[in-house]
């Protein structure tokens, strides 16, 4: 289980890699032998260092990827495109480098995507973009492949989900694609739905599910080649509403329902398709919530009361379960959603 997808051709990509649940999913990944396009929207800075903490982890067992062009369906091997099209830069050419030290490389193509408000991970998203999808990438801490060469563990791309044509290139520039982890989302305030505006509605809309409906879209024609997986993060609001959270229960909803029909439509394919959906955790968009305010001591009591086990949980518990929705060991679980939230739902 630990190089669990050591031996696997490709790439997973993991959207919302800067929140707290990307992050750890995408750590994970890493230290069971994936590599991993760091897919973010505006917080460069995180997606850097969490690029460099995963290449240099030890090294893995993971194929090498050939130098060069290889693009989806090019070879079993074919890791991230050296020529993406459409609206991102990769600041990488691909999963190898020669065998150089601290080795960086930098794109040369720059586009422009709408400044949408669709953020990175767990509710986490800034309202403003600048609007350019681009990436990075730091070769330092290179883990070996298995003909000496070196093969990086990570690169990241920048890409604003709620434009098709950022997540077309995105899908571009990471070449063979195993698995599609959707942690990304926008911030969710807490409110009574009586108190949500329409513009307020269809702009939560638009984040949510149109950028999950678009970068699965992009992604179907490489899972489809890899015969691989969508593990999309929801929530367990929708298997039992919280009052004040329906700008995150029904939206969540609507990504579940196409995971549900993806797995129904593309198993055909060998695509595999589930949900995990997060309880209370001690980490991510909670914390920031109670530093705004929206979110008071006494709702906290109220959740834990209201959870069987009497805790929370944490991005690790979500990454664990998306782990192995991803992994072999669900080859024959699709259109499935696992709760992780100490019972809430019971």
């Amino acid at each position: 289980m630990q190089q669990e997808f050591a031996n696997r051709p490709g790439v997973a990509v993991v959207t919302g890699a800067t929140g707290g649940i990307g992050a750890a999913v995408a750590r994970m990944l890493a230290a069971r032998g994936c590599r991993v396009v760091l897919a973010y929207r505006s917080d460069a800075t995180a997606a850097a260092a969490l690029a460099a903490e995963l290449n240099a982890l030890p090294p893995t067992t993971a194929p090498s990827v050939a130098a060069g062009p290889t693009g989806p369906g090019t070879g079993r091997n074919a890791g991230p495109s050296t020529t993406p099209a459409g609206d991102a830069t990769v600041h990488a050419t691909g999963f190898t480098a020669r065998d150089r030290a601290g080795a960086r490389t930098h794109g040369t193509t720059h586009g422009n995507t709408r400044g949408d408000d669709a953020g990175d991970g767990d509710g986490g998203g800034d309202e403003t973009a600048d609007g350019r999808a681009q990436g990075g990438a730091t070769g330092g801490g290179l883990a070996p492949g298995g003909d000496g060469r070196r093969v990086l563990r990570a690169v990241t791309v920048r890409a604003d989900l709620t434009d098709p044509a950022a997540c077309a290139a995105l899908m571009a520039a990471a070449g063979e694609v195993h698995t599609l982890v959707h942690a990304a989302g926008p911030h969710v305030p807490m409110l009574h739905l009586s108190r949500v505006e329409p513009e307020r509605f269809a702009r939560q809309i638009a984040q949510d599910v149109l950028a999950a409906f678009n970068i699965v879209h992009a992604a179907l024609p490489a899972l489809r080649a890899s015969h691989g997986s969508l593990v999309a993060v929801t929530t367990a609001a929708t298997s039992r509403y919280p009052a004040r959270d329906g700008l995150s229960a029904v939206p969540k909803g609507a990504v579940e329902q196409l995971v549900r029909g993806i797995a129904a439509e593309e198993g055909r394919f060998g695509v595999r398709a589930n949900c995990v959906g997060p309880g209370m955790l001690v980490d991510g968009m909670a914390t920031r919530l109670i530093a705004s305010g929206e979110l008071h001591e006494r709702a906290l009591e109220a959740a834990r009361a209201n959870t069987p086990l009497r805790t929370f949980g944490s991005a690790v518990d979500i990454a664990e379960a998306v782990c192995f929705l991803a992994g072999d060991r669900a080859r024959f679980i699709s259109g499935q959603k696992l709760d992780v939230d100490g019972g809430y739902g019971a």
